[in-house]
């Protein structure tokens, strides 16, 4: 939350279309998001990491889905 915190005001301000981030194990996009909220002028976020998952968190999603995912 805290690199959130820092870091979305410059992607915003930058107009980041798509951010790629990683090491969570699972995959995950999410529609434009800023704030915590949809947000057409947010970026994209992707997160992939699940390269090599031995802890199964790939295939242990929450229900329900959230909206931005």
């Amino acid at each position: 939350e805290k690199m959130r915190v820092a870091m979305e005001p410059l992607l915003y301000a930058a107009k980041v279309d798509l951010v790629f981030a990683g090491h969570v194990h699972a995959y995950e996009r999410f529609t434009h998001v800023y704030n915590n909220t949809a947000d057409p002028c947010g970026p994209i976020y992707i997160t992939i990491g699940d390269g090599g998952n031995r802890e199964g968190l790939a295939l242990d999603f929450k229900e329900p889905q959230s909206e931005l995912s």
